[in-house]
């Protein structure tokens, strides 16, 4: 491997000490005129209350990586310090004097009254013996989670280990501190962002109102494969939602993963999600906190590598950041280190910008220039400045496509000034999961290094030499013949006569055949005849559309389930979860199992769910017999079934006879816009055995408590209304509840919060013959 003489010097004659652009410089002492600028552009309503000292109130919405989280042990209610937010408002608020630190607002429950002072009582009299002696390890220190020998060592300050040593609300208030109160749950994906977003953050009184709203999310929406689309859309919405407010905001890309056995692939995963997270920020004019280059981004190393090591030099970095003794296997959840590392950076950045590439980078994909089934990924490495410059390329993961293993990683020399970009091949072959319906490129990312950092860059792909754009969407009271609305585009450089078949339920059916020139774009309506409604309740199938010309053929896919639209008093089969979402036969359809019935009054509305005494629940130690979660899109007439969030009511169900335990409702548990308290007395579960064996779950709610639903019985307003009802049992091999003991009413792709993902209930006994479609 080859370096110039310039690095050579570089790194023998660098100061030990020099600063390296990106890594923490520090937030104390005052602000240039460039990072007072910067500080208005993306937060100028932050900005003035920092500059009057002010206390500022954050609202931050996003998966539980938002926040902190330790495998393994309790949470803390001081937690929130130790998240990459919290380490970012501290280090925002040192240059102005910010002495509160950051105040978590709605903490986990407290300890018992007096136990933590017992605990430091305890503490100073065991520190003071140890002091004396010094035998053994000191003792540990209270609020502060326990580490073993083998842990990384942890990083606190004097202010946090006196915030860790009393609860929340035994705090002095200070005016310059920061409030911030985490709407964040578990396994969030985007489209959750309406839940608190649209019911939660702003309905406060006007002085505690959000001043910089925080939206973390891309990590769960990558593992379930939620559409780019989709999550273009929702960061959008919600973005114009928290400015119209008045609210400052943050968008917050997901850190890498580990939780794969291609470590290529799961560091590389969320990165499309964090590009299309970027396209929106810049857009919009706000700040986007890239916590996945963050964790990343460190001084390179290429003198000490080869071309066979550098992948796992360059995971160096990223294998710290999972690095949480006590043998705890979770590749998802950074450390502590992980988010000191992502906070200071951010803050960082936030006042200088992020570390700026001597390079830019791109790329192609060729479908054609590969055997069939393989392409060839072409990356186009392009230098900005005439120095010279070596670099080290390792593709990590791209959307739908992985490169073929064992081929090898990149290292090259850019040497004269006047050559142009530099091209390297990879040969690709074809991964699971679908090839985005959206764009006419495919996403990626890389590990890259220059003479002087590591980064891990996106690439947007161009897809050669053809694309189908597909549509997104749920479609109610369909029947006959559906027409899609696609569009074929031609990425390539040459006029092509593409012939087109469409598979479908079954049967090949031929399509016009269509001469496409470069660059263009022709709309491509495809009529899908339907099943008759009378036939089934439920089917699904993928549509195939086979593209062939100059001799090479392509094939875009994309799934459709439909549900009949159901009525009251209709028996409704669900289906068995894990069989539905594979391939799915007729058989499946009509697989018996547990079936739900709806009655409806003008006061309440009734679930019936009949379950088969061979419907068995294994014994799992602390779970119940069952779970059932039940969910109603309450929202008003020309809502209903678009791109929202809907919640889920989850009952409990018991091993014995009785009543199911009904787990707390949040405010938007109907959809996004509600913001209600729900009183308990207006639910009701109960939980009955036959003689047979077989159970009945009766499950029945008040009408009062779907404001915004127009609920009419008698067709003159709005008699339609989205559900969806999913059923899980215990497991042995899972330990718990799982989709391979889950029965569903409707299943899709889309995410199960996502209004798109539940059919159509008609109030009334004679429901329409139409069918309810997904199609994604």
């Amino acid at each position: 491997m080859e370096f110039t003489r310039r690095r050579l010097l570089l790194s023998l004659l660098a100061a030990p000490l020099a600063a390296v652009h990106g890594q923490e410089t520090g937030a104390a002492g005052p602000l240039t005129k460039a990072q007072e600028d910067r500080l208005k552009k993306y937060l100028p309503r932050t900005f003035a209350k920092l500059q009057r000292r002010d206390p500022v109130f954050i609202a931050v919405c996003g998966d539980e990586i938002s926040g902190f989280r330790e495998p393994g042990t309790e949470g803390s209610r001081s937690s929130h310090l130790m998240s990459w937010y919290g380490r970012f408002l501290d280090r925002l608020g040192g240059p102005f004097s910010y002495h509160g630190g950051v105040v978590d607002l709605n903490p986990p429950p407290a300890r018992p009254a007096g136990e933590l002072k017992k605990q430091w009582d305890e503490y100073r009299k065991l520190r003071a013996a140890w002091e004396k002696t010094h035998k053994g390890e000191a003792p540990p220190i209270p609020g502060v989670p326990q580490t073993e020998a083998d842990d990384p060592d942890p990083e606190f300050d004097v202010n946090d280990l006196i915030r860790l040593s009393q609860p929340t609300d035994g705090m002095v208030p200070n005016s310059t501190a920061f409030y911030a109160r985490n709407y964040s749950g578990e396994g969030a994906v985007a489209v959750q962002v309406f839940d608190p977003l649209l019911s939660l953050v702003f309905h406060t009184d006007e002085q505690s109102a959000p001043d910089i709203v925080i939206i973390a999310y891309g990590t769960r929406d990558a593992l379930a494969g939620v559409s780019l689309a989709t999550f273009r859309t929702v960061l959008e919405s919600a973005v114009a939602e928290a400015r119209r407010r008045g609210a400052d905001v943050i968008l917050a890309g997901p850190p890498p993963a580990l939780d794969e056995a291609s470590e290529r692939a799961a560091v590389g995963r969320s990165r499309p999600w964090a590009a299309v997270m970027r396209e929106v920020a810049d857009s919009a004019g706000v700040f986007f906190a890239d916590l996945g280059a963050a964790a990343v981004h460190q001084p390179s190393d290429l003198l000490n590598r080869t071309v066979a090591d550098f992948f796992r030099v360059s995971l160096v970095p990223v294998r710290r950041l999972f690095d949480l003794g006590r043998k705890v296997q979770d590749g998802l959840h950074p450390n502590a280190a992980a988010h000191l590392r992502m906070g200071e950076r951010t803050a960082d950045w936030l006042l200088n910008g992020e570390p700026v590439r001597p390079f830019e980078i791109s790329g192609e994909l060729d479908t054609t220039a590969g055997p069939d089934g393989e392409a060839i990924l072409t990356v186009i490495v392009r230098r900005k400045t005439p120095d010279p410059l070596t670099i080290a390329l390792c593709p990590l993961r791209f959307t739908g496509w992985e490169v073929k293993p064992g081929f090898p990683d990149k290292v090259y020399t850019f040497g004269d000034p006047a050559r142009g970009g530099r091209k390297f091949g990879f040969p690709m072959v074809r991964s699971s999961g679908p090839m985005p319906g959206d764009e006419e490129f495919i996403r990626g990312s890389v590990f890259i290094s220059d003479d002087d950092a590591q980064h891990i860059a996106d690439v947007r792909v161009k897809v050669l030499p053809l694309v189908l754009l597909w549509p997104e969407e749920r479609a109610d009271r369909a029947g006959g013949d559906h027409l899609l609305k696609c569009t074929l585009v031609n990425t390539g450089r040459d006029e092509l006569s593409v012939a087109l078949t469409l598979d479908w339920l079954g049967k090949q059916l031929p399509l016009p055949e269509v001469k496409i020139g470069p660059g263009e774009r022709v709309p491509l309506p495809v009529s899908l005849p339907l099943p008759a409604p009378e036939s089934t309740f439920r089917f699904k199938d993928t549509v195939v559309i086979k593209a062939s010309a100059a001799g090479r053929t392509w094939q875009f896919t994309r799934g459709i389930e439909g549900v009949r639209h159901a009525g009251l008093g209709m028996k409704m089969p669900l289906v068995p979860l894990s069989r539905w979402r594979g391939k799915a036969t007729a058989e499946d359809a009509a697989a018996a199992g547990a079936q739900l019935t709806v009655t409806a009054a003008a006061k309440g509305v009734f679930f019936q769910i009949e379950v088969p005494a061979d419907a068995s629940s294994a014994v799992v130690e602390g779970k119940p017999w069952g779970r059932l979660e039940v969910q109603l899109d309450g929202r008003k007439a020309g809502e209903n079934g678009t791109l929202g969030c809907v919640g889920s009511i989850v009952i409990e169900l018991p091993r014995q006879d009785g009543p199911g335990r009904i787990l707390p409702v949040r405010p938007a548990v109907f959809g996004n816009g509600y913001a209600y308290p729900y009183d308990a007395k207006g639910f009701r579960a109960q939980v009955r055995t036959a003689p047979d064996g077989s159970r009945r779950i009766e499950f029945n709610m008040a009408r009062i408590f779907l404001q915004h639903h127009e609920w009419s019985l008698d067709g003159a307003g709005q008699s339609d209304l989205g559900i969806n009802v999913r059923l899980f049992l215990c497991d042995s091999s899972t330990g718990g509840f799982s989709d391979a003991a889950a029965s569903v009413l409707t299943a899709s792709t889309f995410p199960p919060a996502d209004a798109r993902s539940l059919t159509l209930l008609e109030l009334r006994g004679n429901p329409a013959a139409r069918w309810s479609l997904r199609i994604g």
